[in-house]
């Protein structure tokens, strides 16, 4: 019998890290479009990322005279899911099954920072924004590079008794 074919988290990880660029840079794209003169295009990607984040031009990041495509916050995520899935950081050593709770964990200063100001006990700013979106970001991340491994695994039936996790987290520490 054939040992399960699983694809390695590492590999889990370049194939993240490069969805993830490519989502950062298409947030970087539309003002570099729009200050181009390319408008069409430009509003496209605006268009795209709309129903993700609110775009607020006092909360999001200016570049060619154009704000991004996302608001401080939702930059600071999806950096954050690029770097964790980039970089092997301390969220991979967390234990798999602790890993949804280390992202509740880590998405309880994004909810502050961004419920508080409702209240009028904290105003936030740009670094506090960017700052708790880059801690979920890199939290998440981790756990979606293991969705990512396990989604792409092989031959999952062939052992029973052992979860695609398990395969999954056995394929990545043997390496």
């Amino acid at each position: 019998m054939n040992p399960p074919m699983c694809l390695s988290l590492h590999t889990a990880r370049i194939l993240s890290a490069s969805i993830w660029s490519l989502l950062c840079l298409s947030t970087i794209a539309a003002p570099l479009l729009a200050a181009c003169g390319y408008k069409i295009t430009a509003g496209i990607l605006y268009l795209l990322w709309s129903p993700f984040c609110h775009q607020d031009s006092q909360r999001s990041f200016m570049l060619f005279g154009h704000r991004m495509a996302v608001c401080h916050r939702c930059t600071g995520i999806y950096v954050g899911f690029f770097w964790a899935a980039l970089v092997n950081t301390a969220w991979y050593r967390i234990a798999l099954e602790h890993r949804r709770l280390a992202v509740f964990i880590a998405a309880i200063p994004l909810l502050l920072d961004a419920m508080l100001p409702l209240t009028g006990l904290w105003s936030g700013s740009t670094w506090t924004r960017i700052a708790t979106g880059l801690i979920f970001g890199m939290a998440a991340s981790s756990y979606l590079v293991i969705g990512i491994a396990e989604l792409l695994c092989e031959n999952v039936s062939e052992q029973p008794g052992m979860s695609i996790s398990n395969k999954t987290r056995e394929a990545f520490y043997e390496r």
